[in-house]
């Protein structure tokens, strides 16, 4: 949800229409940014970590291959294991998304400005 709360900030405040459903692009951008998010609420958190911690959520993200896989599994370990992971959470997540919205957009690429996108 943090995700998609996100693309729609992003794109409400660069004038862009709202995600669509049925595109595939807009899936990919929001696959993307949920990834982004979740990578950030990682090392955000990562940084608060006893060793002991920062040794399991390794662990937990080494069993899966898949980079989202990877991600999910990290913070379900840091769900179940901090007393604090929601405040937290919600902290790192609501910083990262003003940040992110405060921020120019990046310029385009010369493909994207080729096929009109």
């Amino acid at each position: 949800m943090a995700g998609l709360a996100l693309m729609v900030d992003l794109r409400r405040h660069r004038g862009r229409p709202a995600p669509d459903t049925a595109s595939e692009a807009d899936r990919r951008e929001f696959e993307q940014i949920a990834a982004d998010v979740l990578a950030h609420l990682r090392d955000a958190l990562r940084a608060g970590l006893t060793t002991e911690e920062r040794d399991a959520l390794d662990r937990a993200e080494a069993s899966h291959q898949e980079p989202r896989e990877r991600l999910l599994a990290g913070q379900v370990l840091l769900a179940r294991r901090l007393p604090d992971y929601w405040q937290r959470f919600e902290t790192h997540q609501a910083a990262y998304a003003k940040t992110r919205v405060e921020s120019p957009e990046p310029p385009e690429s010369w493909i994207s400005r080729l096929f009109n996108r």
